[in-house]
């Protein structure tokens, strides 16, 4: 996990700083820009996904959706009402105050965030209006702790798509 974080890193930074991208920012870029993460809302979706594995090894067949490689949406709209389209989905989100937008935003907010972070300690400058000031304010600040939960994230990301098995 540690060595494939500065790939990713280095893939998000060399996106950022991105003529093409200043210029064309996509709908995804403009959400994730206007998302705003906080410490307690990362926390929960860390326990979001940890719920919804649990969930998602009891009911195999109901929890495919996070396997299928087919299953791939056209908008964030859409993406966010799938994950709330399934009642079992919608409670553990309702438990832990997430929505599905918040499912759908959270791993790009994050990892954007720790890109301009990670960037910033290796003496680069992301330019303002590519990141949520927020957000990345808040890796800063809690950069030890954002990074373990980041580790448990991916974790559940990959066990949710059968990555882990």
């Amino acid at each position: 996990m540690k060595q494939s974080l500065p790939i990713l890193f280095i893939t998000l930074l060399a996106a950022f700083s991105s003529n093409t991208f200043a210029d064309s920012q996509d709908a995804l870029t403009q959400a994730v820009v206007s998302y705003e993460i906080n410490l307690p809302r990362v926390e929960a979706y860390e326990a979001a996904l940890a719920d919804l594995v649990k969930w998602a090894k009891e009911h195999p067949q109901d929890s495919k959706i996070f396997r299928d490689k087919n299953n791939r949406f056209t908008s964030l709209e859409a993406s966010a009402k799938q994950f709330e389209s399934v009642p079992a989905i919608k409670d553990i989100l309702v438990r832990h105050q997430l929505t599905g937008k918040d499912m759908t935003l959270m791993p790009s907010s994050l990892l954007s965030s720790r890109a301009v972070v990670f960037s910033e300690k290796r003496g680069l400058a992301i330019p303002p209006g590519h990141f949520n000031a927020a957000s990345v304010a808040m890796v800063r600040s809690n950069d030890a702790q954002v990074e373990k939960l980041l580790e448990r994230i991916m974790s559940h990301l990959r066990a949710l798509r059968g990555e882990n098995n």
